[in-house]
């Protein structure tokens, strides 16, 4: 026998949700929206706009999305739900960037393009890539979207899915560039997960 094996879970989704959801809502939605500053862009001052009552029904899809990332992407059978816990809008002018971090205490995360905007494409991601002597010290790396689609699209009205765990960020933007517009999302075990059942029921968000 003779064979290379990748054990890599570094999974990411991409899909069009363009026939799924309705994105004229969302886009009517998010211009009643007050943003503040961020760190390095602008954040809505609402963190649940799914939570808004016009919105419930996209939440749920988005909820039913995150599962099935879980289910048949990783494979992972011992959970009940995802619910959704946070959702905001992100906005980066021309020039500006959002730094690397991850979301802690979440289990799938998601981003959501609105625009045709090739700055929907500079989304990084980390990736693990130990170096060989492992001892050695490397600079962390990270893929973009471009990177990994091959530029095909520019991702309008496209979710991406990924484990909370995965750091990411966005590159400087172009000088001349449209608005980066997205919306982020994150989820949490609801009910019992585990293969002692741990139950989240009684956690409330």
């Amino acid at each position: 026998m003779e064979e290379c094996l990748n054990i890599s879970r570094k999974i990411v989704l991409i899909k069009d949700l363009s026939n799924l959801i309705d994105f004229d809502l969302i886009n009517k939605t998010i211009d009643n929206l007050e943003f503040g500053p961020n760190k390095s862009n602008r954040i809505s001052q609402n963190k649940r706009i799914f939570d808004m009552p016009e919105l419930l029904g996209i939440k749920g899809v988005l909820e039913h999305e995150s599962e099935g990332f879980l289910r048949h992407g990783h494979g992972l059978k011992d959970f009940e739900n995802l619910i959704m816990t946070t959702s905001w809008v992100n906005i980066t002018d021309p020039g500006q960037m959002h730094h690397v971090h991850k979301h802690p205490f979440s289990i799938v995360s998601g981003v959501i393009y609105l625009d045709d905007n090739p700055e929907n494409l500079n989304l990084q991601l980390h990736v693990d890539m130990p170096e060989i002597p492992y001892f050695l010290y490397t600079e962390d790396t990270y893929l973009t979207l471009k990177t990994l689609t091959g530029n095909k699209n520019n991702l309008k009205n496209h979710l991406v899915l990924f484990l909370s765990n995965t750091g990411h960020g966005v590159e400087k933007t172009a000088p001349d560039s449209m608005p980066r517009r997205s919306i982020s999302f994150n989820t949490f075990w609801k009910g019992t997960t585990g293969i002692y059942g741990m139950d989240f029921e009684s956690i409330a968000f």
